[in-house]
């Protein structure tokens, strides 16, 4: 059996001639100035207490600030793949020296709906040679729609653009000369959401806004 003294030794790392100042006993007793001791190093019910009660009200305080910054965050995924949809599919028209559009998706995902809400189906780029604002049939080639971009949810945002397709031109352009610019919106849920826009220009200059 282990002596009592090299076992307090062992757990606590104090020295024996320290457990003995404090009052332990050789039998493994300990005195009232071991528990006073020993005791100043911990914490009382009360001060556990307390810092739970702190941390509660500075969680409470911090989850609607989290919540918030959660909602920007994919408030802006949605913003910035609508931007680069639109910048892939203007570089896919100058590449392929082909009319190029930009949709929204019908519910088969193979052609543009002609609805103004984006998100729901999502969004597809596809080319359209024959110019009658719909996607032409692939091939084993060049595959068509070219692109096709997932929904969004609709607790995340609502994205809302043209019935008409954006359509790049070969040279880069959009549209027909003189084209009016073409926006597309992309509102948060809730209360007082921002909107962040994602405009094309008659020239093809796309731009995007941020929070």
């Amino acid at each position: 059996m282990h002596n009592p003294l090299t076992l307090i030794h062992r757990i606590s790392g104090f020295s024996v001639k320290k457990i003995m100042r404090f009052g332990v006993r050789a039998s493994g007793g300990f005195r009232q100035g071991a528990f006073r001791a020993f005791r100043q190093g911990g914490f009382t019910i009360v001060e556990l207490l307390i810092t739970v009660a702190v941390l509660a009200v500075l969680a409470g305080i911090g989850a609607p600030m989290f919540v918030d910054v959660m909602r920007k965050v994919r408030l802006n995924a949605v913003s910035g793949a609508l931007l680069s949809t639109l910048q892939q599919a203007r570089s896919d028209s100058i590449r392929l020296n082909r009319r190029v559009l930009v949709c929204a998706s019908n519910t088969a995902r193979d052609d543009c709906s002609g609805a103004s809400v984006w998100g729901v189906n999502g969004w597809l780029v596809c080319y359209d040679e024959d110019a009658d604002n719909s996607c032409d049939a692939g091939s084993s080639t060049i595959p068509n729609p070219i692109r096709i971009e997932s929904t969004v949810n609709a607790n995340t945002a609502t994205v809302t653009g043209p019935t008409a397709p954006i359509r790049f031109n070969p040279i880069g352009s959009q549209g027909n000369v003189g084209s009016a610019t073409v926006t597309i919106s992309v509102t948060g849920t809730g209360s007082g959401a921002p909107t962040l826009t994602v405009t094309v220009a008659a020239t093809g200059v796309i731009k995007g806004s941020r929070i």
